[in-house]
């Protein structure tokens, strides 16, 4: 949920100081545009660092799992035991 939820809060954040300056401002015509380009802009650079941060994310996860599952009867431990906490220790 979290890498859904930053991204919108920071994308919200934007948009109301936007919002803002264009109603302080009286914001018409070409200044209007630009302020709104700019918004556009942000927005974007927003989607693709977080759609890239949940691709890398999501390959670790899938890479991890199928590390373990590789493994034959299910053995994550260097000596061949079964380890249930990631090799933290308590076996």
């Amino acid at each position: 949920m979290f890498l859904i939820g930053f991204p919108l809060t920071i994308v919200s954040l934007f948009s109301l100081a936007t919002a803002r300056r264009i109603r302080e401002e009286g914001a018409t015509g070409a200044r209007l545009r630009q302020l709104l380009h700019r918004q556009r802009i942000k927005t974007q650079v927003v989607g693709m660092v977080s759609i890239a941060v949940t691709v890398f994310w999501g390959m670790s996860q899938a890479l991890s799992v199928q590390m373990l599952d590789g493994l034959p009867h299910g053995l994550n431990g260097t000596d061949g035991t079964y380890q249930t906490d990631h090799g933290r220790g308590r076996g």
